[in-house]
């Protein structure tokens, strides 16, 4: 082989080398994980029992639709306690007063301030001064109510928290205008006698409870709401009646 064809194949090879090295790669397949790339969607929170949370508010009464749930659920979270789900029942006359009747699809909230004013019982309108005092007290007792059930427990007693005389002056205001409003009833021609009665017990409670008589499991804190339902739930079924 001679000088000439020894360089001509060099330089082959060289070339060769270099169009070798620019070549591109071949691209690579990219793998995409489908469950980090897809949009999430929020996650609603539903509401207990509720079949559709959309409500309507007129004149103080608030529909919901509402299908064979737990009243006191419902009075839990529209009266703070779940005794009123005796108000629930009265009101929209439920056989149950634990649960709604189940041929009904909505259940009608009204507050409680405004019961007086309710187009559905007129009577209530004749005694809305007696329960306007009821609301007044309610009002009072809830503003301490957390307070009360965290006061320590008095010694060598477990049924008496001493009470601040702050909280107390607060309870017997309570107790004034639920006596007031049993007073004004008791002078009707035709008052709701099982509320008076219900009223009445609720007046005696707030003022023990002023002077500390609250036992260790706090029965008497709880009984306000208790007895304030039923009467309230009674005065609803008399405005019922003829």
């Amino acid at each position: 082989m001679n000088h000439f064809h020894t360089c001509y194949l060099l330089i082959l090879v060289v070339l060769l080398s270099i169009s070798c090295e620019q070549a591109p790669e071949k691209s690579k397949t990219k793998i995409i994980d489908p469950i980090k790339y897809l949009p999430s969607e929020p996650i609603e929170p539903i509401e207990p029992l509720s079949v559709d949370a959309t409500s309507q508010i007129k004149t103080g009464i608030r529909t919901i639709a509402y299908k064979g749930g737990d009243l006191g659920y419902l009075g839990e979270k529209y009266y703070s306690n779940r005794a009123y789900r005796n108000v629930l029942s009265a009101y929209n006359n439920f056989e149950d007063n634990r649960s709604v009747d189940k041929k009904h699809d909505t259940i009608e909230i009204p507050e409680l301030a405004n019961l007086s004013k309710s187009e559905k019982f007129p009577k209530l309108g004749t005694i809305a001064e007696e329960l306007s005092e009821v609301i007044e007290a309610r009002n009072l007792f809830l503003n301490q109510e957390e307070e009360l059930w965290e006061l320590p427990r008095g010694s060598g007693d477990r049924n008496f928290r001493p009470v601040p005389k702050a909280q107390k002056l607060e309870l017997l205001g309570a107790a004034k205008h639920m006596y007031e409003c049993v007073a004004g009833l008791e002078l009707r021609e035709d008052p709701p006698k099982k509320a008076i009665g219900q009223f009445k017990q609720v007046a005696d409670n707030l003022s023990d409870i002023a002077k500390g008589k609250i036992d260790e499991n706090g029965y008497a804190l709880d009984m306000v709401h208790q007895r304030m339902a039923h009467g309230f739930a009674n005065c609803i079924r008399w405005a019922k009646e003829e």
